[in-house]
C-alpha cells in the first residue's frame, strides 16, 4: 500500500513538473497587450512586385483578426492609436500589464500567373506571400519569438468586390491564419 502511494506521488510530481516546464517554454505566455507595428516590405528582388499600399491592408487585417479572436486583452494598431498615457504620479498604481510589440516583414511575394490559374489550375500560377513575424518585449526591446509564415492563393475565380488584389488578399489571409495558430501555440 505504501509502495502504491509513493509511486502515485512520484507520478503526480513528474506530471506537475512537466506541465510547469511546458508553460515556461511558451514565450508569449503572460503578455496581455500587443502593439502591431507597421508592416515593412523587404527591399529585395523577391518582393519587387508587391502591390503598393497593400502593406497597410495587411496590418489592418492582422489587428482585426487579433481583436476578433481575443487572443490578447488589448490590441493596438501602431499606425492609428497610441498606447495608454502613463498614469499620473499621485494616482494609485495599477499592476502594469505585460506588453509585446509585433513587427511584420514581407520577405517574399510572387504574384503568380492569372492565365495559368484560369486555364490549368491545380496550383499552377499560384500567388505566394511569405512574411516574418517578430515579437519583442515592449519594456526591454528584447526579441522574444520569431516565426515565418507562408500563404498562397490557388484559386482562379475573383469574387465580386475585392478587385485586382484578390489573389494577394487571399494569400495574405493564409499568412495571418498561420500567425494566429502560432500565437495560440506560444501562449
Amino acid at each position: 500500500m505504501i509502495k502504491l502511494i509513493n509511486t502515485t506521488s512520484l507520478l503526480c510530481a513528474i506530471f506537475l513538473a512537466a506541465g510547469a516546464f511546458a508553460q515556461a517554454q511558451k514565450p508569449l505566455a503572460g503578455y496581455e497587450i500587443v502593439t502591431v507595428d507597421k508592416v515593412v516590405v523587404d527591399k529585395t528582388p523577391a518582393t519587387g512586385k508587391f502591390p503598393s499600399g497593400f502593406d497597410t491592408q495587411i496590418q489592418e487585417r492582422i489587428v482585426d483578426e487579433l481583436r476578433k479572436k481575443k487572443i490578447f486583452a488589448e490590441v493596438i494598431n501602431a499606425l492609428l492609436e497610441e498606447s495608454d498615457p502613463p498614469a499620473p504620479k499621485n494616482s494609485p498604481a495599477a499592476i502594469p500589464l505585460k506588453k509585446v510589440i509585433l513587427s511584420t516583414k514581407i520577405i517574399e511575394y510572387k504574384p503568380g500567373n492569372k492565365a495559368l490559374r484560369y486555364t490549368i489550375g491545380w496550383g499552377t500560377g499560384a500567388t505566394r506571400i511569405k512574411a516574418q513575424f517578430t515579437f519583442r518585449d515592449a519594456a526591454s526591446g528584447r526579441e522574444i519569438f520569431t516565426t515565418t509564415q507562408q500563404g498562397k492563393f490557388l484559386g482562379f475565380v475573383n469574387v465580386i468586390g475585392p478587385g485586382r488584389n484578390h489573389a494577394a488578399s487571399e494569400s495574405s489571409g493564409d499568412v495571418i491564419d498561420g500567425l494566429i495558430r502560432e500565437i495560440n501555440r506560444q501562449r
